[in-house]
């Protein structure tokens, strides 16, 4: 039979009108993977006509396009079932879908095999595959015709990629011992989105059940490639240290913010970042506040038996879950009494704030006799203030007044003469014994009183002094 190519793009009979027509069929991106495509729904040639064979749409005669593609005068494999086109098949789209021909007439088409092309497109976006397709007629004659089809572009959801976010801070970090502590955190999260046009953006916001508000947070700009499909933005945490000073040694806290990534085009997604603060130990500090008195004052013989002052100390301590105690009091050396100190009232917790330490000092009256007459001891004790971690210290000092007690002369106190037991005088002598227990007195006789009537005269004198030691 004489045929003839003709630039209408189909091949017939002498006399006989091109019968296959263009096809456009339209599909969002996410329709299912098997496409069945009537091709023949618009074609002329009665029933007669048959679906012949698939070609990519490459003409091998001429770029134009002109000329149908040779492959085309191939008859093409009728399929049974997809099972069979997917792997029989050797025809392809312009973009590379698998195409065959199905038992019953019509074009599958996998669009499968370009889902990841189909899935870059952002909303509004299109991409436009092709092949061609030749009928034949019932007299022998092939007829061709182009089949566009227009895949329309749906926004994709962005997803998270990156691992469970999370960091830590440490109150005080650059005076703990660890170097790794830090009063800063930082991190990454990282964003897939398969609309590869999607310009990202990235918010953040403190989840509702954070009890503290100790630092701050803040997001860098997104970072994405142009037309890539991964993107990442990082996030940064900052102590405020001086807002978390209420944290005690090993004490923690926890704040999460949830960081949330916009596609521009509906889809969000959301990554929670957890950040741990961690308390270091703060000393207590003790003062001496109104009413307070870090002195003491004693006098000897002012009661029978002993001799007692008392005061109080203030204390508070930043770490507002310590719990204080007076784990000991440390004395002076050679310190004749005894200071006891405990805690009556803690601080409140609340403020740290409100502390009070009640010392006691108690010395025994026999113990200071030795003291004369305004003379002084002092004598300190330092008082020792434990907050469950470190241990601050109070000097607390009391002052012990001596009075005065007198001497006691002791031994015999009697003499004896006889007249004209010597020419001119007679004469007696003798030694008295004397004690004190003011050991700093310094002893003289001042004076002799004679008795009324008396004849003889009497001198005295301090020949040796007491020891000043006993």
């Amino acid at each position: 039979m004489a045929t003839q190519t003709t630039g209408g793009g189909s091949t017939v009979s002498f006399g006989n009108a091109p019968q296959a027509n263009t096809d456009i069929f339209s599909f969002t991106e996410d329709v299912s993977n098997i496409l069945i495509l009537n091709v023949l729904a618009n074609d002329l040639g009665g029933a007669a006509k048959t679906l012949f064979s698939l070609d990519d749409g490459t003409s091998t005669s001429a770029s134009t396009k002109n000329y149908a593609p040779a492959d085309l005068l191939v008859k093409d494999l009728a399929y049974s079932s997809d099972a069979a086109g997917m792997v029989g098949t050797g025809d392809r789209s312009a973009l590379g879908a698998r195409i065959w021909i199905e038992s019953d007439g019509t074009v599958h088409y996998d669009k499968g095999d370009i889902n990841t092309q189909l899935q870059a497109l952002a909303a509004g976006q299109t991409l436009t595959d092709t092949f061609t397709y030749a009928i034949q007629l019932g007299n022998g004659t092939l007829s061709w015709a182009t089949v566009t089809l227009q895949f329309n572009g749906a926004n994709d959801s962005v997803s998270i990629t990156s691992s469970p976010q999370s960091g830590s801070v440490v109150e005080d970090a650059n005076t703990t011992p660890d170097p790794s502590d830090s009063q800063s955190a930082a991190g990454t999260i990282s964003f897939n989105d398969a609309d590869l046009s999607d310009t990202h953006s990235a918010t953040f916001a403190a989840v509702a059940s954070n009890t503290t508000a100790l630092g701050t947070f803040s997001l860098d700009p997104v970072s994405e490639a142009p037309n890539a499909a991964n993107g990442s933005v990082q996030w940064h945490y900052a102590l405020n240290n001086s807002a978390a000073q209420y944290l005690a040694a090993g004490q923690s806290v926890t704040e999460s913010f949830v960081v949330t990534v916009n596609d521009g085009h509906g889809s969000t997604a959301t990554q929670t970042v957890t950040v741990t603060i961690t308390g270091t130990n703060d000393n207590a500090v003790i003062t001496v506040g109104a009413g307070n008195s870090a002195s003491g004052a004693v006098t000897e013989d002012a009661h029978p038996t002993s001799e007692t002052a008392s005061g109080m100390l203030s204390f508070s301590d930043v770490d507002l879950s310590d719990t204080h105690s007076v784990t000991s009091v440390t004395p002076s050396a050679g310190a004749l009494g005894m200071l006891t100190a405990s805690v009556t009232t803690d601080d409140s917790h609340t403020t740290g704030t409100g502390g009070v330490i009640t010392w006691n000092y108690s010395v025994a009256d026999s113990a200071i006799q030795y003291l004369a007459q305004g003379q002084t001891k002092t004598e300190t004790f330092t008082v020792h203030l434990f907050d469950g971690t470190s241990t601050v210290d109070k000097i607390v000092t009391v002052t012990i007044t001596g009075t005065n007690d007198n001497a006691v002369i002791t031994v015999g106190a009697s003499g004896a003469v006889t007249e004209d037991a010597h020419p001119t005088s007679e004469t007696a002598s003798g030694m008295l014994s004397f004690s004190d227990v003011d050991l700093s007195d310094t002893h003289s006789v001042t004076s002799v009183t004679p008795s009324a009537g008396a004849l003889g005269m009497l001198t005295a004198s301090v020949t040796t002094d007491d020891s000043h030691t006993t």
